[in-house]
């Protein structure tokens, strides 16, 4: 019995390994072929170290096919050989420099060549954090469900020649180098552009981002929800970056308003949403204060909702009677 056991569990493990093992089988060693790798820094009068790690990842699909390692020499080049052969092969290339990674764009290896190249750039790392802003700022907010459903857009822009990041740390020693704060009660924060999950921690205020930002303008993406219940809640959206432009839109007749008085126009959003728009300015510390009506409860759930309070409220008066009854007498 045991031996049946061990021959089909065997078994399993062929019909999964071997379609894996044969596509790795597909990804034939171009011996001759190289990846000439060339690093340079991109910060002024900033250079790349003699003997600076670099990993090459050569992808095939969503699996890699193969991994090599590299250091770089007094002119920031270094050289990859044997490049897997075969089409839809694409190399990624990572350096580690000022203790932060950096990569390169996927470079598409196509067959038949004997030489490939590939340069980018690192960068000096600055801890002051106040050289991010954005540039442009959109907060759309509307009801979804039992929900009220935010999503923000944030250009994010490091208009310096350094990577920042921040001299704030958290108790894992992680730097706090973008902060945004959210509403109370928010559940579901999810995201979708830029920012990476796993470098994402939640605080009780909002979260923060604790991976450097590189030269240039990113467009962040992320949404998350506000419960509603019966009753009017208002909420907060406190701004936490320098931002140039501030754009809210306010899904129309849903019973949510501002303080922002008449709105600049009316627009409907991709999904075809009403809304009203309206140009905010702000600074670090703007709070945007928003009010939403309860939800109303259809009158047949309210009667229901009743009888059940009066059925909740009959039940507990004959238990405490019978409690009252079974009571020793002295």
């Amino acid at each position: 019995m045991n031996v049946i056991r061990i021959n089909l569990i065997l078994w399993l493990m062929f019909v999964v390994t071997w379609p894996l093992l044969a596509e790795e089988a597909e990804h034939e060693i171009v011996a001759e072929a190289v990846l000439s790798i060339h690093i340079s820094n991109g910060t002024a009068g900033g250079r790349v170290l003699e003997g600076t790690p670099v990993t090459v990842n050569f992808y095939h699909g969503d699996h890699i096919a193969k991994q090599a390692q590299a250091v770089t020499d007094v002119d920031g080049n270094c050289m990859i050989q044997g490049i897997p052969a075969g089409s839809d092969i694409v190399a990624v290339a990572q350096a580690k420099h000022s203790n932060m990674a950096f990569s390169s764009a996927p470079l598409d290896l196509q067959p038949g060549q004997k030489q490939y190249d590939l340069s980018f750039q690192v960068f000096d790392v600055s801890d002051d954090n106040s050289l991010i802003q954005a540039g442009t700022h959109h907060l759309i907010i509307k009801k979804s469900g039992p929900n009220v459903q935010f999503t923000e857009y944030i250009q994010l822009i490091n208009d310096s020649d350094k990577a920042v990041s921040s001299d704030q740390k958290d108790e894992n020693e992680n730097p706090k180098v973008i902060e945004i704060a959210l509403p109370e009660n928010v559940e579901n924060l999810s995201f979708s552009s830029y920012f990476h999950s796993d470098a994402i921690a939640q605080t009780i205020t909002g979260f923060y981002d604790t991976m450097a930002i590189p030269p240039g303008s990113y467009h962040a993406v992320f949404s998350y929800n506000v419960p509603l219940s019966t009753e009017a809640i208002d909420f907060t959206k406190i701004i936490t970056l320098p931002t140039q432009s501030m754009m809210v839109f306010v899904q129309s007749d849903t019973g949510i308003t501002s303080e922002f008085g008449e709105p600049a126009g009316q627009m409907a959003l991709k999904d075809g949403t009403p809304t009203n728009y309206y140009s905010v300015a702000v600074s670090p510390g703007s709070a945007l204060v928003f009010h939403v009506e309860g939800i109303s409860v259809p009158p047949g759930q309210q009667n229901t909702w009743i009888m059940l309070g009066i059925v909740f409220a009959v039940v507990a008066v004959i238990g405490l009677v019978r409690l009252i009854k079974h009571q020793p007498k002295d």
